[in-house]
């Protein structure tokens, strides 16, 4: 029986910056379920100064919904990027000086408690240290593979990652279009492949009364506002929706809430806020909207769409096999990500249509009671458990 678990990733909230939210989530859910579960999460120094971003403390605690606590180990290290310099691969250096971070600190602990798995979030560099830690301390290791594409394949090719994942126990994929991805490429075979969608924490995600959060977060009472969440980068496509509100608001009125930050800001009139937000005032928000647009065009499964179901929401998004698992005809207007035009539709008809929102409203609702955190854990657990060493 699995019961000490240690995770390894490449980002985690702090309490000067939130990333990888969704991460925290399936943690804070198993420790709330009784297991014993620590965090190592190796910080790049150099990163850190190039994004003025905080360097972190080498330990601090984290609380779970439940009131338990979860201590977080912080090693530093040096990233080189993933680049090539005269024919040097780079990222084989970083992922060299990642896993010297976190072993020294996993050998520690080990040694004082043994670890009965060793779980990495996301294949590169994460899993692939968890497959050498579990082979070289006789530990069941495991990684959720929940990227959105091909990325940390190609960083050493399909034939290098595969062997540097062959001691792995179990793979959790987000999504079924993952799954395939991972077969395709050969990296590690079908029976030890699970699908466990992306799921949230309903503790914190819930639908809210709209006129009160539209009265404590001074909205417009009877606005038809729309609601983003995710990086302000061209694969979620903030601008690509920017300008869909602009046309829309020649004739028309939609208010909008963009959360999230990014290099690509939204311009278009009538926004009512703009950037980050502590990830427990986000569900307050997405009370306050109408519908939810996200024209994404790549994702492993994404966690901002599911949270936004809990909260009620119509979706607007893409088309794409990536959103298979979680969205359809019933709560979604699934529409080409890269047309204006389509996303200037979607939303003009859910505008218009109140019938059709309260019909996709109910339906997001039921959805996302299949997709909660407690459930996904449980059934990781018991994945986990029955593809022990």
């Amino acid at each position: 029986m699995i019961n000490r678990i240690c995770f390894i990733v490449d980002g985690y909230p702090s309490e000067y910056r939130v990333v990888n939210a969704f991460v925290e989530a399936l943690v804070n859910q198993m420790v709330d379920l009784g297991k014993d579960c620590c965090v190592i999460f190796p910080q790049s120094v150099n990163k850190a100064i190039k994004l003025k971003t905080k360097i972190l403390p080498d330990v601090y605690e984290r609380k779970t919904p439940g009131g338990n606590s979860v201590t977080v180990y912080c090693p530093k290290y040096i990233s080189y990027s993933s680049t090539k310099i005269m024919g040097i691969n780079t990222a084989f250096l970083t992922k060299a000086s990642f896993q010297n971070a976190v072993e020294k600190v996993f050998k520690k602990l080990n040694d004082t408690k043994p670890f009965d798995a060793v779980y990495g979030h996301f294949l590169n560099p994460a899993g692939m240290v968890a497959s050498y830690l579990g082979s070289k301390y006789n530990v069941s290791s495991f990684f959720a593979y929940g990227e959105n594409g091909t990325y940390t394949i190609d960083y050493f090719g399909a034939q290098k990652t595969s062997e540097l994942v062959k001691s792995l126990n179990g793979v959790i994929s987000v999504s079924s279009v993952n799954k395939e991805i991972l077969i395709e490429n050969s990296i590690v075979s079908e029976d030890i492949i699970g699908v466990f969608p992306n799921s949230i924490d309903q503790r914190v995600f819930w639908m809210r009364n709209k006129k009160e959060m539209r009265e404590k977060y001074n909205m417009p009472s009877d606005a038809f506002i729309i609601a983003f969440v995710g990086r302000f980068l061209d694969v979620k496509g903030p601008l690509r929706l920017s300008h869909a509100l602009n046309e829309i608001n020649k004739n028309n009125t939609v208010y909008s809430l963009f959360i999230g930050e990014g290099s690509e800001n939204p311009t278009c009139e009538n926004i009512l806020h703009c950037g980050p937000l502590p990830h427990d005032i986000i569900p307050e928000y997405l009370s306050c909207a109408d519908a939810f647009v996200l024209p994404t065009l790549a994702e492993g499964c994404c966690n901002a769409i599911i949270e936004a179901m809990a909260c009620g929401l119509p979706i607007i998004s893409s088309n794409l096999p990536f959103n298979r698992d979680i969205l359809d005809c019933e709560n979604a207007v699934l529409i080409d990500p890269t047309s204006v035009n389509d996303i200037e539709k979607a939303i003009l008809l859910l505008k218009e249509d109140n019938l059709l929102r309260k019909k996709m409203c109910a339906s997001s609702l039921e959805k996302a009671k299949n997709l909660n955190i407690e459930n996904r854990a449980i059934k990781i657990l018991e994945f986990m458990n029955e593809h022990q060493r």
